[in-house]
């Protein structure tokens, strides 16, 4: 592996496009320690693949170290077709290396964060991603902020502040979302019904109990769950008979693997 990382480093220098695409993505492949200054220089290279497959090295890599300087590019090129990859389903890896990093990061990572989600260029689905990653954080400073959006949103504010105020373990939040996730659509109610789950706290359990009689699959799917996540076992009597008879083949595997983690966690 030391001699093909150095070969393909010496190779990088004089390629041209489609090969620095091939080469910065064999060099992420190898997951060597050593590429995050590589990797982290394709991420400003001319070439969109380039950049593409820089940063899809660097989340296969793992280090956090990557953290500061990849948000802080993507922060200062609002307009990088990274961003419109990351909100398709094809970006959910790289989303999801983000928020592992931020999780792992030092303070100055959500200093970063807070100060551009007060900054007026972001679209709204830039700001919905930068509350998200702040959620990772465990930085509570915004957290009241977030509450409020929460109140009065759009769909995909509430939707990412929801989230992070989960992460956030936000206990005010709790309680709006117990009185409210019953009249939520389905998709604003399994976020709910998460970051509850997350929060933890008296009266979850009550609250999601009930749930799993919804006429909504995705509701039920959710609340099974959200049931399993929180080691609720009143749900296990419930939850066996919905594994053998819902209508929906979903719920039933859903069921299924929610009663293993019950039943284990019982011992």
């Amino acid at each position: 592996m030391e001699q093909n990382f150095d070969e393909l480093l010496v190779r990088l220098q004089a390629a041209s496009p489609d090969e620095r695409y091939d080469l910065v993505k064999q060099i992420g492949d190898l997951r060597d320690r050593r590429a995050l200054d590589v990797l982290l220089d394709g991420m400003n290279d001319e070439n969109a693949k380039v950049r593409y497959v820089a940063l899809s090295g660097l989340v296969k890599l793992g280090n956090p170290d990557a953290a500061y300087p990849v948000i802080r590019h993507l922060l200062a090129n609002l307009n990088s077709q990274l961003w419109h990859l990351l909100k398709l389903d094809l970006g959910m890896r790289l989303r999801n290396g983000l928020f592992q990093w931020v999780a792992l990061t030092e303070d100055h990572v959500a200093t970063m964060l807070k100060t551009a989600f007060h900054n007026p260029e972001l679209d709204e689905g830039q700001r919905a991603f930068v509350v998200r990653l702040i959620g990772r954080t465990g930085d509570a400073e915004l957290a009241d902020t977030f509450l409020a959006m929460l109140h009065n949103g759009s769909d995909l504010m509430r939707a990412s502040t929801a989230e992070a105020l989960g992460y956030l373990k936000h206990l005010p939040a709790l309680e709006y979302m117990k009185a409210q996730v019953h009249h939520e659509e389905s998709a604003m109610r399994e976020i709910m019904m998460r970051s509850m789950v997350l929060m933890g706290g008296d009266g979850v359990g009550d609250v999601l109990l009930p749930m799993l009689e919804s006429e909504d699959e995705w509701t039920r799917r959710a609340s099974i769950v959200s049931l399993a996540e929180l080691g609720d076992r009143r749900a296990v009597r419930k939850i066996m008979r919905m594994q053998r008879e819902d209508e929906s083949n979903l719920v039933r595997q859903v069921a299924d693997e929610a009663l293993k983690k019950l039943i284990l966690s019982g011992h």
